[in-house]
């Protein structure tokens, strides 16, 4: 090599580790300011490993006494999950829906879902969603397990039992092996990183009766484990507050400590400078000659109308005031609301419910973004373990002849006929609830929408509406009762046709 090629291939060395330290993204340079900002490379399995336990037992320590915690989840469930995700069956015959199938279908699980669903038999399946989802926002994840109860009143044995994340044995370690799968966490996964099995506690292992409470293997079939989605490689789940729990703790601390002020400020303090600190201060008010002190050598000060004090000639006397409560208090616990409201993905309004101070337009363009950010975590809770539990259900109802007349035969010849199913997320109230139906109504009537969808949009099934109004009219109709469904004309609508009626007359 020569010279010249020497030196250019020296500059082009120093070139490269120039470019590393720099890089052509600001946030993968290194500089003084950021040197020390190294992290490590965990895996996601690693990284959730790493304090998992501790993240949730401060997580649940929030959700029982932290105000603000509490109203994030409660907003966060009652508007992805509301009443419950529901599920209606929609198999079809050619182009044609079953409708004698679906409606059956509907009617046996309404009845499963009420009654029969909880392996405890103390929730209703829409109950169930709402503590899945709850333990999924604290934990990351949520273990629905299969169960059988062999009761003959029951429709079927089928049901299921609610799990906590931490009976997963997360002691359950071990390295694939020639003739063993690899166990991450209390998942037991093979090759493909799929799991065939989980090691589960019979009760919370934190449970003070958990004596010789030793996991067990269960099938993986048997489990419905649903994560908050996270990266490709993840194994376990992690809490949705994982970003926001120190945010949490730290405006407690701050209303704790301004609560604190506050109590000071309102009480009356003096500050008696003096020569002889031993010697106290003499207050005559009341004419009492009680001792000066308290069993625990505290100087005692009566107050009273007409107070003399009994000072040295070289004392003082100084109040002290503080100055609560905090004018500024508000500014800043706003800000930590809309922080915890960015890490929860929820707008500040939506969280505080307050709504002081916000515009038509600004409440509506809260509204729609918060619309949009629940639904994709609607239809993750509705595909992940609503439709997985109405699947099961309808496969063991047609396996039992059940169902609609179809069996096991037809249903092994045509499974995914008979378990197509219909996902209704819950729906939203109107903010201008006339503005608003009139725009489904041209939607609709302009071929850009369909009953389907407008119905979808308040958590209504289409079909059942139109049966359940063929049902009112049929029985107003037997009853001798004309009911007007006709919409009512607006001002504004009237005041429009009475000069069309004009020229129509001329």
């Amino acid at each position: 090599m020569g010279f010249t090629e020497l030196v250019n291939r020296a500059g082009q060395l120093m070139h490269r580790g120039i470019s590393a330290m720099t890089g052509p993204y600001r946030g993968g340079e290194i500089h003084r300011l950021n040197r020390s900002w190294q992290p490590d490379p965990w895996s996601p399995d690693a990284a959730i490993g790493e304090g998992w336990d501790l993240l949730v037992r401060r997580v649940l320590d929030l959700e029982r006494n932290d105000p603000a915690m509490i109203a994030l989840s409660r907003t966060l469930t009652d508007h992805v999950v509301s009443t419950g995700i529901q599920t209606a069956a929609d198999a079809t015959v050619g182009d044609e829906w079953d409708e004698e199938f679906n409606f059956a279908s509907d009617d046996e699980w309404e009845d499963y879902a009420e009654q029969e669903v909880d392996f405890r038999g103390e929730l209703a399946w829409a109950d169930m969603q709402r503590q899945l989802f709850r333990e999924m926002l604290d934990t990351g994840e949520a273990l629905l397990l299969r169960c059988r109860r062999n009761d003959p009143e029951r429709m079927i044995p089928l049901c299921y039992q609610t799990l906590e994340a931490e009976q997963l044995d997360s002691s359950k370690d071990q390295l694939p092996g020639k003739k063993q799968n690899a166990i991450k966490r209390g998942v037991e996964l093979d090759r493909h990183q799929r799991p065939v099995a989980y090691w589960l506690f019979d009760v919370h292992p934190g449970d003070t009766h958990a004596v010789g409470n030793f996991s067990r293997r269960v099938l993986a079939d048997r489990v419905i484990h649903v994560k908050l989605p996270g990266r490709p490689s993840q194994t376990r789940g992690m809490s949705l507050y994982s970003s926001i729990t120190q945010t949490a703790k730290d405006l407690d601390n701050y209303l704790g400590a301004e609560l604190t002020a506050a109590n000071i400020a309102a009480l009356f303090t003096l500050v008696h400078k003096t020569e002889h600190p031993g010697r106290g201060i003499g207050f005559m008010g009341d004419g009492s000659t009680s001792d000066t002190a308290d069993q625990y050598g505290n100087p005692k000060v009566k107050l009273g109308r007409g107070i003399v004090s009994q000072i040295g000639k070289n004392d003082e006397l100084e109040a002290i005031e503080a100055k609560r409560p905090n004018r500024d208090a508000r500014v800043f616990t706003d800000l930590m609301l809309m922080l915890m409201g960015m890490g929860g993905n929820v707008s500040r309004q939506r969280l505080t419910r307050d709504y002081t101070k916000t515009s038509y337009v600004a409440a509506r363009a809260t509204h729609l973004d918060d619309k949009a950010a629940f639904r994709p975590l609607q239809l993750f809770v509705g595909r992940q373990l609503c439709l997985r539990v109405r699947r099961d259900w309808t496969a063991e109802m047609i396996a039992m002849h059940r169902l609609g007349g179809v069996s096991a035969g037809m249903l092994k010849a045509a499974r995914r006929r008979w378990l197509r199913l219909k996902l209704m997320t819950p729906g939203w109230e109107q903010i201008d609830e006339e503005k608003e139906t009139d725009a489904a109504i041209a939607r609709v009537g302009a071929g850009m929408s369909t009953l389907e969808e407008e119905c979808a949009r308040t958590n209504k099934y289409w079909r059942r509406v139109l049966l359940q109004r063929k049902r009112e009219e049929a029985f107003a109709a037997k009853l001798g009762v004309e009911i007007d469904l006709r919409r009512p004309s607006t001002p504004r609508q009237e005041q429009s046709q009475e000069p069309v009626e004009a020229d129509a007359d001329e």
